[in-house]
């Protein structure tokens, strides 16, 4: 796993596609995750159970959204210079495919199972170890920092994307 290049790498492209596409489907499945909701959608009849899981899909996909957009608003306070499209759109990517692994026992197995549960905290404890943000890098102002000089393992410019230049 490479989360820091390859956020550095990602960072300036929007992936609104691939993260609606794969937060929807994750909501799909994610219905299916919890007991009683699996049980309430396999014994409800089709005209039924398809509304409860498309509204699903579609919940998951607007709290991915408020999600991202808190994600940007934290980021631009502790100095961050990202634009707002990648930011919503990678950590809805991140916040759906770390999950992915624990959802696919928790649709089998149900997600009170104790592998599940224990699944769910070996992939968090995993994705945060791989994690690795500078507490010094981030709360220095972005502007003070001059180009390339954001952490960027290219040694890129940092480029401010609602105004379109270099900062």
């Amino acid at each position: 796993m490479r989360p820091g290049p390859t956020f550095w790498q990602m960072r300036d492209y929007p992936v609104w596609g691939p993260a609606l596409i794969v937060t929807f489907l994750y909501g799909l499945l994610a219905l299916f995750g919890f007991d009683q909701a699996r049980e309430e959608a396999i014994n409800a009849t089709i005209s039924a159970a398809i509304p409860y899981v498309l509204f699903t899909g579609v919940g998951f996909v607007i709290g991915g959204l408020v999600l991202g957009a808190v994600t940007h608003t934290l980021a631009r306070q502790l100095g961050g210079t990202g634009a707002w499209q990648p930011t919503v759109g990678l950590s809805m990517l991140i916040m759906s495919m770390t999950d992915a692994p624990r959802l696919v026992f928790a649709v089998f197995l149900g997600g009170e199972n104790p592998l599940v549960q224990i699944l769910g905290w070996l992939t968090w404890l995993a994705v945060n170890g791989a994690v690795h943000i500078d507490g010094q890098q981030v709360a220095r102002p972005a502007v003070a920092e001059g180009a390339g000089s954001l952490g960027d393992p290219a040694g890129r410019p940092a480029v401010d994307h609602q105004a379109g230049h270099d900062l």
